[in-house]
């Protein structure tokens, strides 16, 4: 049996910022029937998928400082899952929603 892993159109619109290193285009131009260079990838488990404020920034286009202040002012922005209170790692899925 082949396992195909499936990706939301959230992950393939942050391609460029979670993952760098894939050629955007190619992934935009594969010609139907061909390889996708996202079946290249290694999937993320759900536990895994973190992110610090510094890729939050990214994501949403803004500064870190931004991220901070939203953290600080926010009630509803999400609490950290991990890191130390400087370096919070945030569940990616829940800060950029």
């Amino acid at each position: 049996m082949t396992t195909v892993t499936l990706y939301s159109a959230e992950d393939v619109a942050l391609l460029e910022v979670v993952r760098p290193s894939v050629d955007w285009r190619a992934v935009c131009t594969v010609v139907a029937g061909r390889r996708s260079p996202l079946a290249a990838l290694d999937p993320i488990a759900p536990a895994d998928d973190r992110a610090l404020p510094a890729e939050v920034a990214g994501i949403a286009r803004v500064a870190r400082a931004a991220v901070v202040n939203w953290r600080r002012r926010r009630p509803d922005f999400p609490d950290p899952v991990a890191g130390i209170d400087v370096h919070p790692q945030l569940d990616r899925h829940t800060a950029v929603a």
